[in-house]
């Protein structure tokens, strides 16, 4: 196999992986997306419960107690217990965050190399494409 074989071989598989890198890429995009979307839904949660916590602490407690009810929560206790699982998942929410953003980099240095290779192999493939015309019709000239 000589070596303008292989580099079209070359080119050819560069250019096939390319639409699959794309793929990925949208894939590890709308992953990330979703993982930010919840990350915010979940700072919200825990900023409401920590809000309602600092404010039922501030109230008398038959008013915290009629407080505590609107939100259907039974006791100071249930509320603690709440807010507790939010700044779980708040942290968890976070490492899913940053793991994906690892993803998204990672994802986006192969297509941005994959593109860059497609690039320049159409282009050698172009060159040496034209070089041999010119040459084949010199010959026959």
């Amino acid at each position: 196999m000589n070596l303008r074989s292989l580099f079209v071989l070359g080119v050819i598989a560069v250019s096939t992986a390319m639409p699959l890198t794309v793929v990925h890429m949208v894939g590890v995009y709308a992953e990330n997306t979703v993982a930010m979307a919840t990350l915010m839904s979940r700072e919200a949660e825990f900023k409401r419960l920590s809000d309602l916590s600092r404010d039922t602490q501030s109230l008398p407690p038959v008013t915290a107690s009629l407080l505590l009810s609107r939100h259907d929560l039974a006791s100071a206790d249930s509320l603690q217990t709440k807010l507790t699982t939010a700044r779980t998942d708040l942290v968890a929410a976070h490492a899913d965050v940053k793991a994906s953003a690892q993803r998204v980099w990672g994802a986006s240095a192969v297509g941005l190399i994959c593109v860059a290779l497609t690039s320049w192999g159409a282009l050698m493939w172009a060159t040496v494409s034209a070089r041999r015309q010119t040459n084949n019709s010199a010959v026959t000239a």
